[in-house]
């Protein structure tokens, strides 16, 4: 039986809205979930659950007795433990507000979702998947109504496999990149925290914290690697393919870049790279291991011989790693806690050029067949 892999919204863990699970909530049990409220993110977060699906929905649904029904699992936020019992004893059309990082508000449709352990997960109706593509930040989340759905297994069917809330974009190297240390090159998922890596900007530099995923690209097109083949930069860069997520910004250097953005050097995402000569996405739909290097501020460094970012600790960084290595990491950085003005106001190593822009600045290279790296 295949299995398939989703991002559901974890919004934090109660006691049972649903005591008796194999029984409909009653409209007294179903009121209770009405003024729910969660907040930030320790417990606004995207959660991947894993399992088997049958005709096109997970087995696991509304009613628990359905044989197979333990067939998702999930790594809770509230502790890190892998969830395999996963029944869902409550499934509800709702209503909620949500207020934006600016403070504005919207209201909206989508699925409550509580399993057996109390987690709580939201997805949005298939109507609202749209809206939800442009929202960057959420302050927090209020039900404001909640009601029975009509037909549960269609609808969980619907919200299985929607597009995600909150996918992130994931800037890091695909396992197998060498970077340089002063040691020599070496894998990127051998390093550790501590290990010297050498840097554009600040000679060899520890890492404070690694991490790594493995993302499952079937039906996620966005998150496909991008090949940057030997040379495609400039000469010999890089010295061997590079491969790296869709998001990861690759170092540019030309007076093209100087007269459109004012820098010599900019950063741009190599997915906005991808039609130029070499570059490109990866053939087919596979697993991929990405990592990601941390240091104590963003620093450019040398993989496969081409200048390419770290991992930048803004606040969409962290969205990008689980709930242990958020800890992790803001253990190391506490001042990252505090989403505000200092840390939107981080700067990374080098310009970074985003969207159309990113784009242009590929296609002005291509008609005036420049390198992207000029010695």
């Amino acid at each position: 039986m295949a299995t398939h892999t989703v991002n559901w919204m974890w919004i934090g863990r109660d006691p049972q809205y649903n005591p008796t699970p194999k029984d409909n909530m009653t409209a007294a049990e179903i009121q209770k979930v009405v003024g729910m409220t969660a907040t930030g993110s320790s417990e606004i977060e995207a959660v991947k659950v894993t399992g088997e699906v049958l005709q096109n929905a997970f087995q696991t649904v509304y009613n628990p007795n359905v044989p197979g029904g333990t067939a998702m699992s999930y790594t809770s936020p509230e502790d890190d433990t892998i969830v395999t019992d996963t029944r869902i004893t409550a499934f509800l059309d709702v209503r909620y507000e949500i207020t934006l990082g600016d403070g504005s508000t919207t209201t909206q449709t989508g699925v409550f979702i509580q399993m057996a352990n109390g987690d709580m997960f939201f997805r949005p109706r298939s109507d609202q998947v749209a809206a939800w593509d442009s929202i960057k930040s959420i302050q927090s989340i209020k039900i404001v109504s909640a009601a029975k759905f009509a037909d549960n297994s269609a609808v969980n069917k619907d919200v299985s496999f929607k597009p995600s809330i909150f996918d992130v974009d994931i800037v890091c190297f695909v396992a197998g990149t060498m970077i340089a240390t002063p040691e020599g090159p070496r894998a990127v998922e051998t390093l550790r925290a501590g290990d010297l890596v050498l840097t554009v900007d600040h000679g060899a530099r520890p890492l404070h914290w690694t991490g790594s995923c493995n993302v499952d690209t079937r039906g996620q097109e966005r998150l496909r690697p991008v090949r940057i083949s030997a040379g495609a930069l400039g000469t010999r860069l890089p010295k061997a393919d590079l491969v790296v997520s869709p998001q990861h910004r690759v170092f540019v250097r030309s007076a093209i870049a100087r007269n459109m953005f004012g820098s010599d050097e900019v950063l741009v995402a190599a997915k906005h790279l991808v039609g130029l000569p070499g570059i490109g996405f990866e053939a087919g739909e596979s697993a991929v291991t990405y990592v990601h290097l941390l240091f104590d501020r963003h620093e450019l460094v040398f993989a496969n011989g081409a200048v390419s970012e770290s991992l930048f600790t803004g606040p969409q960084a962290l969205k990008m790693v689980s709930a242990a290595a958020r800890r992790e990491i803001l253990a190391l950085f506490p001042d990252l806690a505090h989403i505000g003005a200092g840390i939107e106001g981080a700067l990374p190593a080098r310009p970074v050029v985003n969207g159309k822009a990113g784009r242009k600045l590929a296609d002005r290279h291509q008609r005036n067949d420049k390198p992207l790296v000029h010695a």
